[in-house]
């Protein structure tokens, strides 16, 4: 859920997880009812952008996550 900061070009102090939700005027509880809510939970991965309070379904496999991936401008098609 929390990984290892990999890129801080503002040099913001490392958050909590609890830290990180309140910054945004949310919490984790209330992310998690909103992503049950999309789909009825049906199983598989989830994405929250917590910043714009926007929650997404994207699919039970990874091809599914791609294409959500990229209909919401995130990553692009692979050259073959």
């Amino acid at each position: 859920m929390h990984g290892e900061v990999f890129w801080n070009p503002l040099n913001l102090p490392d958050l909590s997880t609890e830290d990180t939700f309140s910054m945004y005027g949310t919490s984790l509880v209330n992310v998690a009812a909103k992503l049950l809510q999309i789909n009825d939970g049906k199983p598989g991965y989830y994405l929250a952008d917590i910043a714009d309070k926007k929650y997404y379904y994207c699919g039970e496999n990874l091809e599914d996550i791609r294409k959500k991936l990229r209909e919401i401008g995130i990553g692009k098609l692979e050259p073959h």
